[in-house]
């Protein structure tokens, strides 16, 4: 008798995928079958998939251990503050490689996820001694001043990052200066291209941009136009008092 065909063999899960597995057992809910295959690709595109914290919490953990995952886009999901945690958490588990951490994680967007400074201050801590993110998107994440200082730190001291977008953030005219100072101060920084869309910007920014350009002429840096001063900028947006009519003498 001819011999039965074989069965394609199923291959079993990898160690991210079972931590994924593990964890989503533990927090009671079903895998996201998108998460699971995406785990074994280089680039990880779960954009707009309504992914909640406990979604996020679960996957980073899984990253922890990831040697495939290159690109990681999280756009358009609710993190959520404990969702964020984690990924800090991830970010600073894969500075260093060993034989059971090595995500190597080079691109992250997290873009549309609305976590404010809060979540930019605790992705800026990580930042600071990330040797392997080469592009990080925060843009539309309500970031303003405070979390662009923290993060303005962080370009301080990164030596990997070479793309950094924070567009549509009302960092102000003042976040944007600070930004620009300390990425002229780190001699080490590999970033290439800041940009700051939907954000206006004062002259100041300008005479450091190029002063960068001295030492670094391929840097490009994208804004949302110019104001005269930071004054001026304030002082259109508050209303006039309307003069009012003296009253003619009978």
């Amino acid at each position: 008798m001819a011999s039965e065909k074989e069965r394609p063999r199923i291959k079993p899960p990898d160690m991210c995928q079972k931590i994924y597995l593990t964890s989503c057992v533990k927090q009671g809910m079903a895998p996201r079958q998108r998460l699971l295959k995406g785990l074994t690709l280089e680039v990880l595109d779960v954009r707009n998939c309504m992914l909640a914290p406990h979604d996020i919490e679960a996957l980073a953990y899984a990253l922890t251990t990831n040697m495939c995952v290159r690109t990681l886009e999280l756009s358009g999901n609710e993190v959520g503050r404990s969702g964020m945690e984690t990924l800090v958490d991830m970010l600073e588990e894969n500075m260093t490689i060993t034989e059971l951490r090595n995500v190597d994680l080079r691109n992250l967007n997290l873009s549309w996820n609305g976590f404010g400074d809060e979540g930019a201050a605790a992705i800026a801590e990580s930042l600071e001694d990330n040797t392997t993110l080469v592009t990080l998107d925060l843009s539309n994440n309500r970031i303003g001043y405070e979390g662009c200082r923290a993060m303005a730190k962080a370009v301080g001291a990164n030596t990997s990052l070479q793309k950094l977008a924070l567009s549509q953030n009302p960092i102000t005219t003042q976040g944007a200066i600070e930004m620009l100072t300390r990425l002229n101060d780190n001699e080490q920084s590999k970033l290439q291209e800041l940009l700051l869309e939907g954000i206006q910007v004062t002259s100041d920014a300008d005479d450091i941009f190029e002063e960068i350009r001295e030492t670094r002429p391929e840097f490009r840096f994208v804004h949302g136009g110019h104001v005269i001063s930071p004054d001026i900028l304030t002082l259109k947006t508050v209303d006039q008092p309307e003069k009012k009519c003296r009253s003619s003498k009978s």
